[in-house]
């Protein structure tokens, strides 16, 4: 399906934006609250899709949700824009507040952000897929959540 497409990391010629390797994600008695996680996996940007507000992943979405923040950078498409805050050494934060089942980290950069959501899809295996990336105008909201690692 052309929503699974890998995106080329501008910066690198690859298809992965760097690895996570054993996030440090623990519950009150310390145990860990997701195993796979541990795993050492790559970061994607796929095609994605936009299903409505708030809704969707990968470049489709976030260029439907952010595409005047994306405009108002010097970016030339979303894939720069991604990679601009998904690289080596971005802190990645532990989404506390997320009720659902779904693993997501946060990746801050400056005045940016992306979600990253931990999956298993056929034939990329487990891996990190950006839902979505976006600035920030509200300087108090970065940085939500309890920093876990970094982007290898």
């Amino acid at each position: 399906m052309a929503r699974y497409r890998l995106i080329i990391n501008p910066n690198t010629g690859n298809v992965s934006f760097g690895t996570i390797s054993k996030p440090k994600i623990k519950d009150r008695s310390g145990r860990d609250i997701w195993p796979e996680a541990s795993l050492k996996a790559d970061i994607y940007l796929f095609q994605g899709r936009h299903i409505g507000p708030n809704k969707g992943f990968g470049v489709e979405h976030i260029w439907k949700e952010h595409k005047h923040e994306i405009q108002n950078t010097s970016f030339k498409n979303t894939a720069e824009f991604v990679a601009s805050i998904v690289y080596h050494g971005t802190p990645l934060y532990y989404e506390i507040w997320r009720q659902d089942k779904l693993l997501r980290l946060l990746a801050y950069k400056h005045n940016t952000k992306a979600v990253l959501e931990f999956r298993y899809k056929k034939p990329y295996g487990y891996h990190w897929s950006v839902v979505t990336a976006h600035t920030f105008l509200d300087q108090r909201r970065i940085r939500e959540g309890r920093l876990v690692g970094k982007i290898c």
